[in-house]
């Protein structure tokens, strides 16, 4: 169960670093 709380976390810290690093570059 902790592995898949562990995934969520990293996925939401992924996508967010994600959506900062590409407004970044556009911006």
């Amino acid at each position: 169960m902790r592995e898949l709380f562990l995934a969520l976390f990293f996925n939401q810290c992924f996508r967010s670093i994600s959506l900062q690093l590409i407004d970044f570059i556009s911006g």
